[in-house]
């Protein structure tokens, strides 16, 4: 009985750190969510009396610097918005257009408002957010999420490189899906935990009979 229990609480332990490790995991680098072609100019702006029409989205960042920075910067600043957050990121460059396809750039006088299109069907557990390279560091950009559309819209005084960073305080997130599973991976741990203890009372039980 002894030797039984000794290997159950054994298990449970490995499960248990297991699980942490899991839970607090290094942040991950996700490929772009975003979906380009129904990513827009939210409201409608002008910069130096043009007005903004298109907004261009490239995978990753040409900032090396930005890049380098960003594991360690986003989940210090996404764990500053929700406490002990474990985090998925993704980079892009981002830039503003005219008709003519010229690159704008917003100032504070001048700002834009984009609303990226990400997933759809989130967990409400998932925090997504927005961060901006400002040339020396990574910054939190305020902003705002449509669950039901799946937008998320931002206003900028410049651009690029821009991360959309989801935060969770479930467990790591993987690359957020609109599939209906979407959210499941929050339940593991508590899942495993169900498990465990059934395996608990069930020894108990046969181990009582055996004695008897």
């Amino acid at each position: 009985m002894k030797k039984v229990v000794s290997m159950i609480v054994a298990a449970m332990m490995v499960c248990c750190i297991g699980m942490t490790a899991f839970a607090a995991g290094s942040p991950i680098k996700v490929e772009p969510v975003v979906d380009t072609s129904a990513t827009t100019v939210a409201e409608e702006a002008t910069i130096g009396g043009v007005a903004v029409e298109e907004v261009a989205v490239a995978a990753g960042t040409t900032e090396t610097a930005a890049a380098e920075a960003a594991p360690a910067k986003l989940t210090e600043l996404a764990q500053g918005q929700v406490a002990g957050a474990a985090v998925a990121y993704t980079l892009m460059d981002v830039s503003v257009k005219d008709a003519s396809g010229n690159v704008l750039h917003p100032t504070a006088t001048e700002p834009v408002k984009v609303a990226f299109q990400v997933a759809t069907g989130l967990d409400a557990r998932i925090v997504p957010m927005v961060m901006h390279w400002n040339g020396a560091d990574w910054e939190v950009v305020a902003s705002s999420f449509d669950r039901a559309t799946g937008k998320l819209t931002a206003t900028f005084t410049s651009l690029s490189p821009v991360a959309i960073v989801y935060a969770s305080t479930v467990t790591t997130p993987a690359a957020p899906s609109v599939s209906p599973t979407t959210g499941e991976n929050g339940f593991v741990a508590l899942a495993w935990s169900v498990l465990l203890a059934a395996g608990v009372c069930t020894c108990a039980v046969i181990c009582k009979k055996r004695e008897n």
